[in-house]
């Protein structure tokens, strides 16, 4: 399991997607991030705190990425939903 979240986020990593999660003791879920690591196997961290991956309920992935170019440049919105 701990192979596929890495796989999973690496993948959000690469096309710069944004992320929230939400734990199995709660209802509410995290504000959109994109920073996480993976300390030690069974862990992940994000900006929230260092959570293990068994606490986990659900991963929700935003599939628009807002890509910034420049300050004079429009913001780019590219829709990876087809992926």
């Amino acid at each position: 399991m701990f192979d596929a979240i890495v796989r999973l986020f690496n993948e959000i990593e690469r096309l710069n997607l944004n992320y929230r999660i939400q734990l199995i003791d709660t209802f509410e879920v995290s504000a959109w991030d994109h920073f996480l690591i993976f300390p030690t196997p069974n862990y992940i961290e994000c900006r929230y705190g260092i959570f293990r991956l068994t606490t986990l309920r659900q991963i929700q992935i935003d599939s628009i990425e807002n890509r910034y170019i420049g300050r004079r440049v429009a913001l780019k919105r590219i829709d990876h939903s087809r992926l």
